[in-house]
């Protein structure tokens, strides 16, 4: 028996930009270990999977390693291949995730994920944080993710981690970032304790760096540029607590996915 896979780009409008994630929908939940399986076999960064309940969705990620929380570019490209492939007049949906939920919408072309923002405080040990990145100044923050504070954009790019060390880090994702002109910032984002050395696209980053750079520089609109190797564009509003990050999609394939044959139905989330 085979499953239908498919293959979405968050974040930029090329075929080799962005964050390129595989989603599955299924009728009811497998077992996470068969889960696990199946994203190992997607050869993506992250695979999502969801089931609908209702008039929700559960939605799980994982890596080739292991299942992550919160995945925003996994909730966006689940949303575009349920609007494109499965209900066509569908323009708002609800995620249900372990940590909580997500909306989605569609405007413009484009779509909008609605996620709460993170607050950050500076962390007391900065010196094993910057060695594992290779630099010896910048600021040190910490929330649900590490966020080192560099001075420019030329500094972000020529970061050359130690991703052994950075595996060791007490967060699974360390975010890089630096402003780069007015209402606008880069980052980087690694996560080898996950088995994504560095992420192509991360938007729940901006959770955190939205409402930071909001507060050190002014303004609730803001442009970032996540300079990954593929590259990606994000473009965030700040709304009471909550962030509006909206993303180009494309969809760039589907293809059939062998279930293992281990594979059996479980219940719920």
């Amino acid at each position: 028996m085979d499953v239908d896979l498919y293959e979405v780009n968050t974040f930029s409008n090329r075929p080799q930009g962005g964050n390129p994630l595989g989603v599955i929908l299924l009728e009811e939940w497998l077992a996470t270990r068969t889960l696990q399986l199946m994203a190992g076999q997607t050869l993506k960064p992250v695979t999502a999977f969801a089931v609908p309940r209702g008039t929700a969705w559960e939605i799980r990620c994982f890596t080739g390693l292991r299942e992550i929380a919160l995945n925003g570019s996994a909730v966006l490209a689940t949303a575009a291949v349920i609007m494109d492939f499965v209900d066509r007049a569908q323009r708002r949906l609800t995620f249900v995730h372990p940590k909580g939920t997500a909306e989605v919408w569609r405007q413009e072309g484009r779509l909008h994920l609605d996620l709460p923002q993170w607050r950050l405080r500076l962390r007391d040990e900065a010196e094993p944080v910057l060695a594992a990145l290779g630099v010896t100044q910048g600021e040190v923050w910490q929330g649900r993710d590490i966020v080192v504070v560099l001075e420019n954009r030329q500094q972000v790019a020529a970061l050359n981690p130690d991703f052994i060390r950075l595996a060791q880090l007490p967060a699974a994702l360390v975010v890089v970032t630096a402003a780069d002109q007015a209402s606008r910032y880069v980052l980087r984002a690694f996560s080898p304790a996950t088995g994504v050395c560095e992420d192509a696209a991360t938007a729940t980053a901006h959770c955190a760096l939205a409402p930071f750079w909001a507060a050190r520089l002014g303004g609730h609109h803001w442009q970032a540029e996540q300079l990954s190797p593929r590259r990606a564009e994000f473009t965030c509003e700040l709304l009471g607590n909550r962030v509006v990050i909206k993303s180009e999609v494309l969809q760039v394939r589907h293809k059939l996915l062998p279930l293992p044959q281990e594979a059996a139905p479980v219940s719920s989330l």
